[in-house]
């Protein structure tokens, strides 16, 4: 009987020794790539927006539509040097009864002339495993401005930037804040499976949008996957309240914004 009660009872140690090392694992959210590879992505972007002032409503919809890939050419350190590139952008707009298609493959016209400079130029960049630009990206095909290099640059830390994160455990949150911008994003580690890193994130915006004061309280649901840190696919939803001021009338804007992308294999 007492070599069956010492049984049980070192049974029950291992098994609590056991679940308070799972429970303890942190893990690393990162890129852990080796050079040469490329990341395609595919971001889609739709806007509902909705404009009201002096009795009338304005209704539009704005539709985005991007293809953009980051190229691991080297490591530095624990850092990369990467070539990233938009592919090709495309805009539908809907409103008034009319709807304006735009495409960055078209011949250069008034309407896709500032979409053209986005794509087809090549930047070079210094990120760290957590895709945080290290000093200033330039440009490698020639005759890029520097203005549109950082554009270029920004399409991808917008994307990318916030979703990784050093030694967080599951149900472990972090928080990126603008204040500038007004917005502040908590990110939480909500599943670990054998291949994916699953993270939900509120976000919140309070600050000023093209001369209008707008706030709102959105949601995104991201996958990554866990041996390489590519991002695999991720979801966002927001929608935005505010009004502004113009000639003394009062002008209510809304806009819910749904935005997706995905690991382009």
């Amino acid at each position: 009987m007492n070599m069956m009660k010492r049984f049980f009872y070192l049974a029950a140690i291992f098994v609590t020794v056991l679940c308070t090392a799972t429970a303890q694992q942190t893990y690393d959210i990162r890129l852990n790539l080796n050079p040469p590879i490329k990341v395609p992505l595919r971001q889609n972007m739709r806007q509902d927006n909705s404009v009201s002032y002096g009795g009338q409503n304005m209704k539009s919809v704005n539709n985005v539509k991007t293809d953009l890939v980051f190229s691991i050419m080297e490591k530095k350190g624990e850092n990369y040097i990467i070539n990233a590139v938009i592919n090709k952008i495309e805009v539908e707009n809907e409103g008034m009864g009319q709807t304006q298609k735009i495409s960055s493959e078209d011949s250069e016209n008034n309407f896709n002339k500032a979409i053209k400079k986005m794509t087809h130029n090549v930047v070079k960049a210094e990120i760290t495993p957590y895709f945080e630009v290290v000093g200033e990206p330039v440009a490698v095909t020639e005759g890029v401005d520097n203005e549109v290099v950082k554009a270029i640059m920004k399409s991808f830390t917008d994307l990318l930037s916030e979703l990784y994160h050093a030694s967080v455990k599951k149900g472990d949150s972090w928080t990126v804040e603008d204040k500038e911008a007004g917005s502040k994003n908590v990110y939480t580690l909500t599943d670990v499976t054998e291949h994916s890193y699953l993270i939900n994130a509120k976000l919140s915006i309070d600050g000023d949008f093209q001369g209008a004061a707008v706030s709102g309280i959105g949601s995104m649901n991201v996958e990554i996957d866990r041996a390489t840190g590519v991002p695999l696919y991720g979801l966002m939803t927001l929608p935005l309240k505010g009004s502004a001021m113009a000639e003394g009338m009062t002008i209510n804007i809304e806009t819910n914004t749904t935005s997706s992308f995905e690991f382009a294999q």
